[in-house]
């Protein structure tokens, strides 16, 4: 397998094949990080394109390419930041709830999909209260079901305060 440190080189030579898989192998993190900060899953998907467009800019200026994952959350969450600036708290709980309502599985009784939207919208917004800090951890441990080794990874924490603050989150869930 082709290491985040060769296909660095590679993308910072041109080729975007190599960024191509960067982004292939990094993505579901970025997702989960951005998903994780606004709670709304279309704006955290474009802040995941957002971010790795802002990485391909911004190549040359990665030192540590073996830390190439938490500098890429680490942009994303920069992204997330300037979005919730830009958005509202009931903004983010009527987007959850139409996306959430519109991911149920079909086909689905009346039942099920009112159901389900019903849990997904109390999820969410229990999630929207929590503090970004805590919720991103928990959706990448738990949606993304990410270790808490990964996750650390991925937001450039140590474990122990990842577990610390998966603890403090679902006391906030709670």
């Amino acid at each position: 397998m082709i290491t985040d440190a060769e296909l660095v080189a590679a993308s910072r030579r041109g080729e975007r094949h190599a960024y191509g898989q960067l982004i292939e192998r990094h993505q579901r993190a970025v997702c989960a990080v951005a998903l994780g900060a606004t709670g709304n899953p279309a704006l955290s998907e474009d802040l995941a394109q957002d971010t790795f467009v802002a990485a391909w800019g911004q190549l040359d200026q990665l030192r540590e390419t073996s830390r190439l994952r938490a500098w890429l959350c680490g942009i994303a969450r920069n992204l997330a930041k300037k979005a919730r600036r830009q958005s509202r708290r009931e903004d983010l709980v009527d987007d959850l709830e139409l996306a959430l309502g519109a991911a149920t599985p079909w086909p689905a009784t009346p039942f099920e999909v009112t159901s389900q939207a019903q849990r997904d919208r109390v999820v969410w917004a229990a999630l929207a209260a929590v503090p970004v800090s805590y919720r991103e951890v928990l959706v990448l441990f738990y949606q993304e079901g990410r270790s808490v080794r990964e996750v650390a990874q991925a937001l450039d924490l140590r474990e122990d305060v990842v577990l610390q603050r998966l603890s403090r989150g679902r006391r906030h869930l709670a």
